[in-house]
């Protein structure tokens, strides 16, 4: 694996080790788990493997600063350790958003998966605690790309600006984050469940928030309470933060009038068997859709309280039964 490591890296100058690392993979020359990805990221960075953007783009890279918390967040996602669920053991990854300007960090999760939704939840437990950042800055990642951060930063005035492809500038503090997380809380970590790793997490970015920062020579804790920028939108008390951050797809009606949702079923009002409505949620809650123009509520389907209305006899008709002398005089 090493010399396939070092040859790709002769091949693709401009690859990220990250990419590397899925070639390796498609190719069965790595089987992701032996070395771990943080051994192999040290092997990189001692042997001078990683990706030299200034020398191969011909551009120096220009480092920057905001002068204000708020002013720009940077986001990202880091592979993680795997997780223990039930009997099994699943991946997790870390979602970071870092203030620029005094390295604090307003998030950090792991999850189970590497997508807009985590992305989202983690960005709306920050504005919520925060209020509205200025600037959300991001890589070129599908998640980071997606039309739904888009709709949400259209709604809360928020600028979405990428990092060029090839010119990594100002990833750097994100991603000196992230060794120190690794250096300092993922290795030699043993396994454990997904909420005892998250909880252990939150205690680790407490001891992080109130360390010494070589960049800043204090701490990012007392860097941010010193800050004089202007304060951050808040969020109104009488808005609901669900309407602000909810997901959008569009969804067939089933025969049975229902749509299908993270495997269960949500009767659907005023809708018919085959027609295709625009469903509105919010990933973090699976018990209701709103569905079609008027954003109607779905709930999931209740089998036992539809099995009751034939308990009820119908009213305005009468039964007769034709057999009883009795009924027909009557």
């Amino acid at each position: 694996m090493r010399d396939e490591l070092i040859l790709l890296r002769k091949e693709h100058p401009l690859f990220t080790v990250k990419r590397i690392l899925r070639e390796l993979l498609r190719k069965g020359a790595w089987d992701g788990r032996k070395p771990s990805r943080t051994a192999i990221y040290r092997f990189t960075a001692a042997h001078g493997l990683n990706r030299n953007v200034s020398e191969h783009c011909g551009e120096s890279v220009r480092p920057f600063e905001y002068p204000h918390f708020g002013d720009l967040w940077s986001a990202d996602f880091l592979h993680g350790p795997m997780a223990k669920d039930g009997v099994h053991a699943r991946k997790t990854y870390l979602h970071a958003i870092l203030d620029d300007a005094t390295r604090y960090v307003v998030s950090a999760q792991f999850h189970l998966a590497e997508n807009t939704e985590s992305l989202l939840g983690d960005l709306m437990w920050a504005v919520r605690r925060f209020g509205t950042p200025r600037r959300f800055y991001t890589d070129n990642g599908a998640a980071f790309r997606s039309y739904h951060l888009r709709l949400v930063a259209a709604k809360m005035r928020i600028a979405l600006p990428h990092t060029p492809p090839y010119k990594p500038q100002g990833r750097g503090k994100i991603e000196r984050f992230f060794r120190s997380l690794r250096d300092g809380f993922l290795t030699g970590r043993p396994k454990s469940t997904l909420q005892k790793l998250n909880a252990d997490l939150a205690q680790w970015v407490d001891l992080y928030h109130q360390s010494i920062h070589s960049a800043l020579d204090m701490s990012p804790l007392n860097r941010k309470l010193i800050d004089r920028g202007r304060p951050l939108e808040q969020i109104p008390l009488t808005q609901n933060i669900n309407d602000l951050f909810r997901m959008e797809a569009d969804k067939k009606v089933g025969s049975d009038g229902c749509v299908r949702m993270w495997r269960t079923r949500f009767e659907v009002r005023d809708a018919y068997p085959g027609e295709v409505i625009r469903i509105y949620y919010v990933p973090w809650d699976h018990s209701y859709l709103l569905c079609g123009p008027d954003k109607l509520l779905a709930n999931p389907i209740d089998t036992a309280r539809n099995a009751r209305r034939f308990d009820r006899p119908v009213r305005g008709k009468r039964t007769t039964d034709n057999n009883n002398p009795q009924e027909k005089l009557s």
